[in-house]
């Protein structure tokens, strides 16, 4: 059992090694995905703020078909007054306009622009994209969204590829180490005479 010791411990640095480079793996993927959901948000939400910044109304900017955000793929757009409360919108949610917490309009004045998952119900998730804009007649918000369920669905996908890949590795390295690196049985003092 002594000779096998030295492989063991080094298949169980292997193993750290395999969980490293899988979760790595996983991280890298989860982060795009989700970071490729605010892409067209981005730029919506850009252009609406430099559209508004002119002083056009925002009821003329925002689409006059409502979207439903629990059941849509779609992007939506929403308009908020300074103080956060909303202003036009095409996004319903349960037959009503939600409102993102205060917090997200304080962070996005700092920032400029904010992008963020918004949960306004359970398994209700938005990648949304809020831009502070500021024209001759006021100033405001505009948010951009749309559902993480198609992206979050991918997510899944590439946890269970990671996981099955990890434990395969760590199943087919287990499985040589005991082939190669079987200890060797003892031998009695009659059979090491006989040797």
């Amino acid at each position: 059992m002594e000779n096998f010791k030295t492989p063991l411990k080094i298949w169980i640095i292997g193993a750290a090694v395999l969980t490293l480079i899988f979760g790595s793996f996983y991280t890298i993927g989860q982060q795009i995905l989700r970071m490729d959901a605010n892409d067209p948000q981005i730029q919506v939400a850009q252009d609406a703020a430099k559209v508004l910044g002119t002083g056009i109304p925002p009821a003329s900017l925002v689409p006059a078909d409502s979207t439903d955000m629990a059941q849509s793929l779609s992007p939506f757009i929403m308009v908020f007054d300074e103080s956060g409360k909303s202003v036009a919108t095409s996004a319903k949610l349960d037959g009503n306009a939600p409102t993102p917490p205060s917090g997200v309009f304080d962070t996005t004045k700092k920032r400029g622009e904010y992008r963020v998952t918004w949960q306004p119900k359970k398994d209700v998730r938005i990648a949304a994209v809020i831009t502070h804009y500021t024209s001759s007649s006021g100033s405001g918000y505009v948010l951009v969204g749309r559902s993480l369920k198609e992206i979050e669905n991918r997510i899944n996908g590439i946890t269970l590829i990671a996981l099955a890949g990890w434990l395969a590795s760590l199943s087919i390295s287990l499985l040589l180490l005991v082939i190669f690196f079987r200890p060797k049985p003892e031998l009695k003092p009659e059979e090491e005479k006989k040797q």
